[in-house]
């Protein structure tokens, strides 16, 4: 509802709407009006031909009420997506029908993910519903032309600098690229054209390494002085045999054979944000101030590993086992979506498979049969029982293993380790170079399979 003081020039907004505001209060102009569709039955208007005139409306509280003169005509809602205005919402496709009771899949009408309008301003951002000079087809840009331009024109950027610095780590993933020297010849070859045959060491050639490999993981949880006290041990014993290879030279034969080298990035002493993407460029942190580097010996001050997504994902698909163990995902959810071709609802939801937004992104291809579907959880670890945390992970769990094996400490997947004691502000610019590899991949592939 709404009300007029000062001879209709300052209209005062009251919204009780069902999915929003739940309660009456007062709401921009534009919230009000986007808000419409979603308020049970239609409240009168003053002056609208709907019903009534202002002058017969029930009290607002805290509204100031005065005579009317000039009372405005009403001017239907505008809406951030056309489709709302449909008097049917669009049906699902006719191989994919369900029952209404039983079909957990939507029909496919896309709705304002958050409040429409809630941050609208009505002093002129080109939404206003009073200007008689809008384009109702401004209102509704296309995805792709808002992601591409995002980055290159600064008036696409949110005024909010937490929103406003999300959006250059988004903009700086999406153009991501094999070829900005921040990989080595070696590095992009392994990338892009990983090995895909299982990893084969003859016990006969590869003794030395094979036995190197078993100690190596046998005292994985004991210190580096444990496995070079073994070492010594075995070389005194066999002199004549081949000699062992130090710690050293056993962490660079694994990363070799496997791929997964870390990355070390630098960042600030106090956890504020990490030098990546956006803030690769930077000497001081933004946050607190902090020189990057020491002054004394130009090094840096504080630095963070990231352990990359692809190689380990590479590894687990170039053998035959992981990779049949990571068809689950795929053919549980075809199964899902051909009982309900045959009008069979879920009994059981177990897994995420069962999920309406996944069923509908496998169904729309969105997610194929090849696909790596994964989970990030990030939290601190307490390394000491008096301690506070003293450092900050993050780790990727495989939802396309079944559930009884995906949380199995062998499948899942280190991301990133972040040093501590205070939490990361800039999430964000920790994230940014795990992500990032992965994206420079899928992006190559996806446009060598179109060329």
């Amino acid at each position: 509802m709404a009300t007029t003081s000062g001879r209709g020039k300052n209209r005062v907004y009251f919204c009780n709407c069902a999915r929003y505001c739940k309660v009456l209060k007062e709401v921009p102009s534009t919230t009000w009006y986007n808000h419409r569709p979603y308020r049970n039955g239609i409240i009168n208007m003053p002056g609208s031909s709907r019903g009534g005139s202002a002058h017969s409306s029930a009290p607002i509280p805290g509204a100031i009420e005065e005579d009317i003169e000039n009372p405005e005509p009403y001017v239907p809602p505008v809406y951030f997506n056309h489709e709302l205005q449909e008097e049917e919402p669009h049906s699902p496709p006719p191989e994919f029908t369900a029952p209404n009771h039983t079909s957990p899949i939507p029909p496919t009408v896309d709705e304002p993910s958050a409040d429409p309008g809630s941050l609208a301003d009505e002093s002129g951002n080109g939404l206003g519903v009073d200007n008689s000079d809008d384009n109702s087809e401004n209102l509704n840009p296309d995805p792709d032309t808002v992601h591409e331009n995002l980055g290159s024109d600064p008036t696409n950027l949110s005024d909010l600098a937490d929103i406003r610095i999300a959006q250059e780590f988004i903009d700086s993933i999406r153009h991501a690229s094999i070829h900005n020297g921040d990989l080595s010849p070696d590095d992009v070859e392994a990338l892009l054209d990983p090995v895909e045959s299982p990893l084969d060491l003859d016990e006969t050639n590869d003794k030395n390494l094979l036995l190197c490999l078993r100690l190596f993981l046998a005292q994985i949880n004991s210190s580096e002085e444990t496995y070079a006290d073994t070492i010594d041990a075995i070389r005194i014993a066999f002199p004549d045999n081949e000699k062992p290879l130090s710690y050293d030279q056993i962490k660079r034969r694994i990363s070799n054979l496997t791929g997964v080298k870390p990355i070390i990035s630098d960042m600030c002493p106090n956890t504020c944000m990490a030098y990546t993407g956006p803030f690769s460029n930077l000497q001081h942190c933004p946050e607190c101030g902090t020189p990057r580097n020491d002054p004394l010996t130009d090094c840096p001050k504080q630095q963070f590993y990231t352990i990359p997504l692809a190689p380990q994902i590479q590894a687990l698909k170039r053998h035959p086992k992981t990779a049949a163990d990571m068809g689950y995902f795929f053919r549980r959810t075809q199964e899902l979506l051909a009982g309900y071709n045959k009008d069979q609802s879920i009994e059981v939801y177990d897994d995420i498979c069962c999920g309406t937004d996944v069923l509908k992104a496998v169904h729309e291809e969105d997610i194929k049969e090849h696909d790596t579907v994964l989970m990030m959880l990030f939290d601190g670890a307490q390394l000491y029982r008096n301690k506070v945390s003293d450092c900050w992970i993050y780790i990727w769990v495989i939802m396309n293993l079944s559930p009884d094996r995906r949380y199995k400490k062998k499948y899942v997947i280190p991301g990133g380790v972040i040093p501590g004691p205070k939490k990361p502000k800039i999430v964000e610019s920790f994230l940014f170079p795990g992500l990032w590899k992965g994206t420079v991949r899928s992006q190559h592939l996806r446009r060598r399979v179109q060329s």
